[in-house]
C-alpha cells in the first residue's frame, strides 16, 4: 500500500507543481505562483521576467515587499545600524538591489551599511541589527535589568518576564552569557 500511495502522491505533486509553478504550453498561460526570483526580476525591470508574471501578481508582490518592514521601524539602541537583505539569486543584481532599496524603505541611518546577498532561496529576508553597544544602551534590556534588580531586593508575585521563561531563581549574577 505504501508504494501505491507514493506513486499517486508523486503524480499529484507533479501536476500541482506544473499548475502552480510552470508556464503552460500556450503563450498566454502563466504560472499561478511565479517563483520569487522571477517576481523580483520583473519588479526590478527585467522584460523577460515581466512576460512570465501577471500584472496582478507583480502589484501584489510590490505591496507585500513594501509592507515587509513597519513604517519608521528602527531597532532600539545607539550603535551603528546594519542591514542584511537576502533575496533569490537573479541575473540583474544591481537593478534588483536598487529596487529593494527603494521598495523596503530602510531606515535612513542604515544607508551606508546595507548588504544584499543573492541566495538559493525563494524568499526575501531583511535583518536589521545594531552593534558595538553595551547592554545598558538598549532600552528594553535596561527595563528588564531594573525589574530584575527590584525583584531581587523585594520579590513580588508579579515579578515575571513576559517574553521568556525563567529557568531558575537562585542566580547570584544579574547578567550572564
Amino acid at each position: 500500500p505504501d508504494n501505491a500511495v507514493a506513486v499517486v502522491k508523486a503524480q499529484l505533486e507533479g501536476r500541482i507543481t506544473r499548475l502552480f509553478a510552470e508556464s503552460g504550453e500556450h503563450l498566454e498561460e502563466r504560472p499561478l505562483l511565479p517563483a520569487m526570483g522571477t517576481l523580483l526580476a520583473a519588479a526590478a525591470g527585467d522584460a523577460d521576467a515581466a512576460d512570465q508574471v501577471s500584472k496582478e501578481a507583480l502589484d501584489l508582490f510590490g505591496r507585500k515587499l513594501t509592507g515587509l518592514l513597519p513604517v519608521g521601524f528602527t531597532p532600539e539602541g545607539t550603535g551603528p545600524l546594519r542591514v542584511l537583505v537576502t533575496h533569490p539569486r537573479v541575473q540583474a543584481v544591481e537593478e534588483v538591489q536598487e529596487y529593494l532599496g527603494k521598495a523596503l524603505r530602510l531606515p535612513s541611518d542604515a544607508k551606508n551599511s546595507v548588504e544584499y546577498r543573492g541566495v538559493e532561496s525563494d524568499s526575501v529576508t531583511v535583518v536589521l541589527f545594531r552593534s558595538e553597544m553595551s547592554l545598558t544602551q538598549v532600552p528594553e534590556a535596561r527595563k528588564v535589568l531594573r525589574q530584575w534588580a527590584r525583584a531581587k531586593d523585594s520579590e513580588q508575585a508579579q515579578d515575571v518576564l513576559r517574553w521568556r521563561q525563567r529557568l531558575g531563581y537562585r542566580d547570584s549574577w544579574m547578567v550572564s552569557s
